[in-house]
């Protein structure tokens, strides 16, 4: 059933994540749709991830980049939401580096009304194995030719991520009466992700990601037998599929693409997240429209491409309606994307 929250709820709720028992919500760290582009396609990702944003879906992908990228964006969630200001930020770069593959660096952060607040930091590293591997030489009658060893393309990828929470318990003498701040009111720890993406077909690419594989104690205070409490950003286990139709009519590398994400919590119910997404380029590559679907909003959105010699400038933007929330205007998010 749809839960209808309004603006006092909200804000109640906001206040309930500083106010609650020991260890912190298991939505600790849900948020996985971050930049522009892949939120329009209601975050169906990990089987393109073809520019720098694949840093924070699928690792694998960034050895798909051409081009060192940097991008930056910024989200407003439940804008309209009274007294309740939601926001995310993100910055990536990725540097491709040859045959050996590409690297990459990300920034994310998440506040909830200044009282509490997610962050985290990622080092990327993604392999086109299929390069790596290099060829072969077989003879075809008296001639020598030369074979790829892998003829599939296949990258992999890993993310060492440093994921930090805090609670912003500010002169709110009730809280500072709680002792489940005793401790402190933040936590953080080192987290993992690893990533493939392989292309058995010209227009078919499929993709496993495996997020969290491990991932420290995020908890704070204690637990019911007065010793220090445990929860860890829920490991998420993803595959994904893309297929490009190509260019046809007035659509330039139009592509379709289905997500399917299993989240666990430790000691919860897990959770089923679809996405269903598709992009078109128009005007030789310079506009792109998006639409996407999943379980909790419906999206879409633009971006525009610009190049001003070597430097290629690129602008999306996307709306998702959330399904589950009323009494706002939706998400908004824009990023500006740099190639150079």
């Amino acid at each position: 059933m749809k839960r209808m929250f309004s603006a006092t709820i909200a804000v109640t709720a906001a206040l309930g994540i500083i106010f609650s028992a020991a260890a912190p919500s298991r939505a600790a760290f849900k948020e996985n749709i971050w930049a522009a582009r892949p939120s329009a396609m209601g975050g169906a990702f990990s089987a393109v991830s073809n520019d720098v944003s694949a840093i924070f879906f699928n690792p694998a992908g960034l050895s798909q980049i051409e081009r060192p990228e940097g991008n930056f964006g910024y989200t407003q969630k439940f804008m309209g939401l009274p007294n309740v200001t939601v926001g995310n930020m993100s910055a990536m770069f990725g540097y491709p580096a040859e045959k050996i593959g590409a690297f990459g660096l990300g920034y994310f952060s998440s506040d909830v009304s200044s009282l509490y607040s997610e962050r985290t930091i990622a080092l990327t590293y993604s392999a086109p194995i299929h390069k790596m591997l290099g060829t072969k030489t077989l003879k075809v009658g008296k001639r020598s030719m030369e074979f790829p060893k892998l003829s599939v393309p296949v990258y992999a990828g890993l993310n060492l991520k440093m994921l930090s929470i805090n609670y912003n318990i500010g002169d709110d003498p009730r809280a500072a009466r709680d002792p489940v701040f005793d401790g402190g009111q933040s936590a953080g720890g080192l987290a993992a992700d690893i990533g493939f993406l392989v292309k058995p077909a010209d227009k078919l690419s499929t993709a496993l990601v495996i997020k969290n594989l491990i991932s420290p104690n995020l908890a704070i205070g204690k637990d019911s037998d007065d010793k220090k409490a445990s929860e860890a950003a829920p490991m998420e286990i993803g595959l994904g599929v893309a297929w490009r139709f190509g260019d046809f009519g007035t659509f330039e590398d139009f592509v379709a693409a289905l997500d399917i994400a299993n989240r666990a919590p430790k000691d919860g119910a897990a959770e089923t997240n679809w996405r269903l997404g598709a992009e078109s380029w128009f005007g030789y590559h310079r506009y792109a429209a998006r639409l996407g679907i999943n379980n909790t909003e419906i999206a879409l959105g633009g971006g525009l491409v610009r190049t001003f010699g070597n430097l290629e400038l690129q602008v999306d933007y996307s709306f998702a309606l959330p399904l589950a929330v009323s009494d706002n205007s939706g998400h908004h998010r824009l990023s500006v994307t740099t190639r150079f």
